[in-house]
C-alpha cells in the first residue's frame, strides 16, 4: 500500500506540475537614487561620500544579482529536462527504471520531460501527453501554479511547484512536501 501512495504521488506531482493556469511572468526591477546637497563641513563631505559609496556597491551587487539569474536562466531555458532519477526522503537514489520496476510499475512508465521557455511558458510532457503552462523564475527557482479539478470533488486545487536548478551539477530538482521524494532532471 506504501508504494502505490509512493507512485500516486510522484504521478500527481508531474500531473499537477504539467497541467496549464493563468499566470504572468512578472519579472521588474527598480532602483532607486538620491542626491545630497554639499555643505562647507567637512564631515558633511566624508558622509556624502560615504553614502555614495554605499549606493553604488548595493548597484554592484543589483547587477550581479541580475547576471547571475540571467545565467541561471540562460542554462536551463532551451533546454529538454528528462526525469532520471528518484531521491528518498532517506536519501537513497534511484534511477526512474529502477523506481518503476521497485514499485510494480513497467520500465519507461513515468518518462516525463520539461521545456522552460525564456517567454515564461514550459511544456511538459509525461508518457507523451504534452501540456503547457505558466511559469516565473527567481534567480534559480523555477516556479509553477497549476489548478486541476480534484476528481472526487470537482473543486478546484491549485498546486504550486518550485524547481530548483543546481549550477554545480547542472541538473533540476523538485521536491514533493508530502513524502519528501525528489525529482531530479538532466539534460536529454
Amino acid at each position: 500500500m506504501k508504494k502505490l501512495a509512493v507512485i500516486i504521488a510522484v504521478c500527481m506531482v508531474a500531473a499537477a506540475t504539467l497541467c496549464g493556469c493563468g499566470g504572468s511572468n512578472g519579472n521588474s526591477s527598480s532602483s532607486g537614487s538620491s542626491s545630497q546637497t554639499s555643505s562647507a563641513s567637512s564631515q558633511d563631505k566624508d558622509s556624502s561620500s560615504s553614502d555614495t559609496s554605499e549606493e553604488e556597491t548595493e548597484a554592484e551587487a543589483e547587477d550581479v544579482t541580475e547576471e547571475e539569474a540571467s545565467e541561471d536562466a540562460a542554462a536551463y531555458t532551451g533546454v529538454t529536462w528528462k526525469l532520471t532519477n528518484i531521491i528518498d526522503a532517506e536519501g537513497n537514489t534511484q534511477t526512474i527504471d529502477e523506481y518503476c520496476v521497485a514499485n510494480g510499475l513497467k520500465e519507461g512508465s513515468l518518462e516525463t520531460t520539461y521545456e522552460f521557455a525564456e517567454d515564461g511558458t514550459a511544456v511538459g510532457t509525461l508518457n507523451g501527453v504534452k501540456m503547457e503552462f505558466p511559469y516565473t523564475a527567481d534567480g534559480n527557482q523555477i516556479t509553477s501554479s497549476v489548478t486541476t479539478k480534484d476528481p472526487s470533488t470537482g473543486e478546484d486545487v491549485t498546486t504550486t511547484s518550485v524547481f530548483t536548478y543546481d549550477a554545480d551539477n547542472d541538473i533540476l530538482t523538485i521536491t514533493d512536501e508530502n513524502t519528501g521524494l525528489t525529482s531530479v532532471f538532466e539534460k536529454a
